[in-house]
């Protein structure tokens, strides 16, 4: 889906509008309405969010082989009723944590 962002920084999916939290820092509040263009003009027409993916994915690479160093896990690509997902297994688990599970239904994109 193609959105248009406005000069606060909100995103808009057509008539409704995804305003820049004011539950995260003034610092992240600065990064997420700034133009994610960098000093280029925002595009005249909306910029479907899949158009992101190829140039980003070196930067994220990066970030998940540091959050890995921090956090060593195992990580298997799945599919789940047709949908890709990746099933991350801490190498160590905490006796107290031992037998949960968490389920993170990520939807990103805003971040980028």
């Amino acid at each position: 889906m193609a959105y248009e962002m406005d000069d606060r920084g909100s995103a808009w999916l057509g008539d409704h509008e995804v305003p820049v939290p004011t539950s995260v820092s003034v610092e992240a509040q600065a990064y997420l309405s700034s133009n994610p263009w960098g000093d280029a003009p925002m595009p005249d027409e909306p910029v479907p969010m899949w158009l992101f993916r190829e140039p980003m994915a070196a930067a994220f690479e990066a970030l998940n082989q540091q959050a890995q160093s921090l956090y060593p896990v195992t990580i298997e690509e799945m599919d789940i009723g047709g949908v890709r997902c990746h099933l991350v297994r801490p190498l160590e688990v905490p006796e107290a944590n031992e037998g949960r599970v968490l389920i993170n239904l990520h939807g990103g994109g805003f971040v980028v």
